[in-house]
């Protein structure tokens, strides 16, 4: 019974160690989107106000 157990265990931490092992050999492929808003104001003086706003997508794994 013993010997069936670890046999089990052993199986299942091989198999783990094979999707990391998987998993990790892909590289993560993500996205950057930029958003650049610029205002300029000049009457009475010159206003400059940048936003710029940074969206990221997570990687995308692929087996």
């Amino acid at each position: 019974m013993k010997n069936m157990v670890s046999k089990k265990l052993f199986i299942q931490l091989t198999v783990f160690t094979l999707i990391l092992f998987i998993m990790f050999m892909e590289p993560l492929c993500a996205q950057t989107y930029v958003v650049t808003e610029t205002l300029d104001v000049s009457y009475d003086g010159t206003v400059h106000v940048k936003v710029e706003i940074v969206i990221t997508e997570p990687g995308v794994f692929t087996i």
